[in-house]
């Protein structure tokens, strides 16, 4: 009788130990890559998210070349086998219409263990390896306690990871940019009495948010010109980078949580804001202060 139960606390353990019963379960994995298609410089940023419910892993992303192209995209993985079937415009504030990415193609490759990827698009054979970055690759986590996020980034950088938890709130959906000095993420979340969409920049090396008026000068009235809603509105305007030496500037209120301060029981509406505007290295140079924490990247 003791050995049935002993056999049966010890089935017991493996069982609850199967369930992971606990707060925090890795649910993914995000890859910096870079290398080339064809003769074209090419840099990836891939997330690798396990969907355990219908058992696959899917992906999304960034793509872009040194051709001027840009795109999001999802898709799958099976086994080392990376299927990108969807392109979209990278910049998802683009407000142009009839856009035809059907001529964008697929990318499918492998992605071997050493984490080096070869495979093609359209015509155009993509070597890729992990980037030579500080930050190169991070686990992704699914943290219960966490009041807005699903995606938690957990990177190889104490400094990085306590920057990120003090914005909880924020559901940081994907990284958008990503060097030795600063990393972007796409966002949406609450924040006070207001949620919106948009980006958080922090510095690689000290942790520290960077907002626009950090290396931009938003007083400067012939940039307000150029991006009227830095007027009054600044605390609502982010911004993201792309390797193309492109900034894009996003106004985004969000929206505005009424009747309660206790997000469950309040209720809400939209308020879409106003177009993003993408800008050139050149275009705002003038415009950058010196001795800004993103200044080297408009020398």
């Amino acid at each position: 009788m003791k050995k049935i139960i002993i056999l049966f606390s010890f089935a017991l353990i493996i069982l609850l130990q199967s369930t992971k019963l606990y707060s925090q379960e890795e649910t993914g994995m995000f890859y910096f890559l870079i290398g080339t298609e064809g003769n074209e410089k090419a840099i990836m940023y891939l997330q690798i998210i396990r969907d355990e419910l219908n058992d696959y892993d899917y992906t999304e992303g960034y793509y872009y070349t040194s051709n001027n192209e840009g795109f999001s995209f999802t898709g799958e993985m099976k086994g080392n086998e990376l299927y990108i079937e969807n392109l979209y415009n990278a910049n998802r504030y683009a407000t142009s219409e009839g856009s035809d990415y059907s001529k964008a193609g697929q990318i499918k490759g492998t992605l071997y263990n050493d984490l080096t990827f070869e495979g093609n698009r359209n015509s155009k054979k993509i070597k890729l390896s992990l980037a030579n970055t500080k930050i190169n690759k991070a686990q992704i986590i699914n943290e219960d306690d966490s009041l807005y996020s699903d995606n938690v980034y957990v990177f190889d950088s104490d400094i990085l990871n306590e920057a990120i938890g003090e914005y909880s709130y924020y559901r940081f959906d994907k990284i958008t940019y990503l060097d030795d000095s600063i990393i972007i993420f796409d966002i949406a979340g609450l924040g006070g009495y207001s949620a919106g969409v948009g980006f958080i920049a922090f510095s690689i090396n000290d942790g520290k948010q960077i907002n626009i008026g950090d290396f931009l000068n938003i007083k400067d009235q012939n940039l307000i010109d150029k991006f009227p809603p830095l007027l009054d509105n600044s605390y609502d305007c982010t911004f993201s980078i792309t390797p193309q030496g492109k900034v894009i500037l996003v106004y985004s209120p969000g929206t505005i949580i009424i009747e309660s301060d206790d997000f469950e029981n309040g209720w809400s509406y939209y308020t879409p804001g106003e177009p993003a505007k993408e800008f050139t290295f050149e275009e705002l140079k003038p415009f950058v202060k010196k001795g800004s924490p993103l200044e080297y990247l408009f020398n």
